[in-house]
């Protein structure tokens, strides 16, 4: 075969490679739902009370309906809930709840706790498919923003009532994961997302001001519908 010959051919199956890698689902509307576990990362509570808290892993459930554009570009509208416990508070000043419960400091460190954090968020995201030839495997990366309603649910120590309230704040999140096509319109996809807020405040049990952080680290698995 002649040199020429060669490169013509090189580049017809390099061509054939890129057209295969740049195809996408034609344009139209999906909708998906996804459950998995998530993890809270440490969270330092602070102003009129200020303790750090430790969780247990809890778990997170998401619905979106999106459109695929054509063009490995999808955008969609998600709503989420999270929920996650708590496991353990180091409390370095109580805020005086302790003795107006009668029991008094309720300070260092106690694994006799409850309560944890709800989170309901709203979510407007964005994700790139990338189509890879010779697999059926759709890598995928994007992210999102919106607002939760985070609430810190009824949080104790010994019994002691410490934040009881909730919080409407921005939120945001980035991601990624991997689909394969169950049919030609539904999808399996394992996901993984971290999900943050802006610093929510609370109204403490002794009428003051705290502010907490949340992140976390979220993984699932869902399925996806295409109605095309």
């Amino acid at each position: 075969m002649s040199l020429r010959r060669s490169c013509l051919t090189a580049l017809a199956l390099l061509g054939a490679s890129a057209s295969s890698a740049l195809a996408a689902d034609p344009p139209g509307w999906y909708a998906s739902g996804q459950a998995g576990a998530a993890w809270q990362e440490e969270s330092s509570t602070h102003g009129a009370m200020n303790f750090q808290s430790d969780t247990d892993p809890g778990f997170a459930l998401l619905g979106a309906v999106g459109r695929n554009l054509g063009n490995g570009f999808r955008v969609e509208g998600e709503l989420g809930y999270r929920q996650i416990d708590l496991d353990r508070l180091s409390i370095s000043n109580d805020g005086g709840a302790g003795a107006a419960a009668g029991v008094g400091s309720v300070n260092g460190i106690t694994g006799d706790v409850r309560g944890g954090d709800h989170v309901l968020s709203f979510m407007g995201n964005g994700f790139y498919d990338f189509d890879l030839p010779n697999t059926k495997l759709k890598p995928y990366i994007g992210g999102g923003i919106g607002f939760a309603r985070v609430e810190a649910n009824d949080v104790r120590a010994r019994n002691v009532s410490l934040v009881n309230d909730s919080d409407v704040v921005f939120a945001y999140q980035l991601g990624g994961g991997v689909s394969y096509p169950l049919t030609a319109q539904t999808d399996a996809f394992v996901d993984y997302r971290y999900f943050a807020t802006e610093d929510p405040s609370f109204t403490a049990s002794n009428g003051g001001i705290v502010k907490s952080d949340l992140e976390t680290h979220n993984v699932s698995v869902g399925l996806r519908y295409k109605f095309f």
